[in-house]
């Protein structure tokens, strides 16, 4: 980060830019027109100003304008000052964002002040640099979310987090942004997604094991708990632990030290733990989670929500892709495919909007029209149209589920429910009961993990 520091006396500006120099590039200005100048040829992230830079005359406040200047920039502002009378914060409130901090507070308290000053400052920056450059959202709900982070992110290991979010939504640029906000070291950080392991063995890839703990364990291994200490530990797909070892890592969570497989000796464990899961917190509440094992998880919760649910987005990020796989052959889009990209509730979120969209720019048409979209998203009925199929209609029971567990759980329980029936009639052949319902080999297979793990299904991969 770079800081301009103006102020007028030698010997504070000296002492604040030793200060600030710990956590950000700082340049001084002892006047304004030196401030000024800084300010024009340099790429500044936040102006700290003291307000009165002429002792003889202190009503002219002359670091007001270096504020004003530097907030039509969009830059960070903050006002370093002894005035505390309301003209002034009258005056410090009209520029918009800036914050006032207590000029003798700052020098009494010295280096805890100004690091709690920059980690927030920095935090801010983060944020606009986030939803500016990296994350594609106009979502009220969900830049609030973003926008919260650098209060709730306090950069002390130990702290949880939970993502919560439909698969394709947006979950894992917000996980490494929470570790951003935390590490300015980005190699601190290790991710593991638990759909990448068979049930039998999750325990050992988060506890570790001795050699001889089980059949086949020829050597002793380290787990993720392990390698994790000291670190960001991302575990995607919590959902799919089974109470077992939920109940196994409580002790982890709460205590900070846990045994590998095979052994008694107690290891510490000091990470910061940020778990997310497409699972439904509703199903997640009263069927996946053992409870104190919530309760220990959810230190904060972070719910992105689908894409359908912020069709605002679906607009700006079609421009965003076709920028990025239309570099090479420009593409244009009619109106009409515009309208039925919108309407479309996309079950996959960003990614399958994505690869609609590189689709759509790898088709070699320079005008790409409605008629050329798969059939499935033409076939999508537009939002609020008058067309209803009146062949669909609830039973009195399933809407009364419907309003007691929420619609997404109820939409999880009828797919569990097809999967079993086609693995049924399949006899358990995971591709051909994919097939029959339409969907991929690896998601039909998340969701035998899922079942597995709760008890509900038992058999060889076919």
């Amino acid at each position: 980060m770079n800081f301009l520091l103006l102020e007028d006396e030698p010997r504070i500006l000296k002492t604040l830019a030793e200060e600030f120099g710990t956590y950000a590039n700082v340049f001084k200005a002892k006047d304004l027109s030196g401030s000024f100048d800084i300010l024009d040829n340099n790429k500044i992230d936040a102006v700290l100003s003291d307000l009165n830079l002429d002792k003889e005359n202190p009503d002219t406040q002359e670091g007001f304008q270096l504020l004003e200047r530097a907030k039509r920039q969009n830059i960070k502002t903050v006002a370093i000052t002894s005035f505390n009378d309301s003209k002034t914060t009258r005056q410090l409130n009209e520029i918009d964002g800036t914050l006032h901090i207590d000029k003798k507070v700052l020098l009494r308290n010295g280096e805890q002040s100004v690091r709690y000053l920059c980690n927030m400052l920095r935090g801010d920056i983060l944020v606009e640099n986030f939803l500016r450059n990296e994350y594609k959202t106009k979502c009220p709900e969900l830049i609030k979310q973003i926008k919260q982070l650098p209060r709730l992110v306090t950069g002390e290991l130990g702290q949880k987090f939970l993502v919560l979010g439909e698969t394709g939504s947006g979950k894992t640029p917000i996980v490494k942004f929470i570790h951003s906000l935390a590490e300015i070291d980005s190699t601190k950080f290790t991710h593991a997604s638990l759909n990448d392991f068979s049930s039998s063995l999750i325990e050992s890839e988060l506890f570790g094991h001795t050699k001889g703990a089980f059949t086949g364990a020829d050597k002793e291994k380290d787990g993720l708990l392990k390698h994790s200490d000291g670190k960001t530990l991302f575990l995607d797909e919590i959902g799919l632990l089974s109470k077992e070892i939920q109940n196994k890592l409580l002790v982890p969570l709460q205590e900070g030290f846990f045994s590998p497989m095979g052994s008694n000796k107690k290891i510490k464990w000091n990470s910061r733990l940020i778990a997310a899961t497409s699972t439904p917190i509703q199903q997640l509440l009263s069927d996946v989670f053992v409870k104190d094992f919530y309760y220990r998880l959810s230190g904060t919760i972070i719910e992105v929500p689908p894409l359908r649910e912020r069709r605002c987005d679906i607009k700006m990020l079609i421009d965003f892709y076709m920028n990025e796989y239309g570099e090479l052959l420009k593409v244009e889009l009619d109106n009409k495919t515009i309208q039925k990209l919108i309407n479309y509730d996309w079950p996959g979120n960003i990614r399958e909007l994505q690869s609609v969209i590189k689709m759509i720019c790898a088709s070699g048409k320079s005008r790409y029209k409605a008629d050329f979209l798969p059939k499935h998203i033409w076939d999508n009925k537009p939002l609020g149209g008058a067309e209803q199929d009146n062949g669909k209609s609830l039973t009195k029971q399933a809407f009364n589920k419907i309003k007691a567990n929420g619609l997404d759980y109820f939409i999880k329980d009828i797919e569990e429910a097809a999967v079993l029936e086609a693995l049924k009639e399949k006899n358990g052949h995971r591709t051909n009961a994919a097939k029959v319902l339409g969907m991929t080999r690896q998601r039909i297979s998340r969701i035998i993990e899922k079942l597995e793990a709760q008890g509900k299904y038992s058999s060889e991969k076919k």
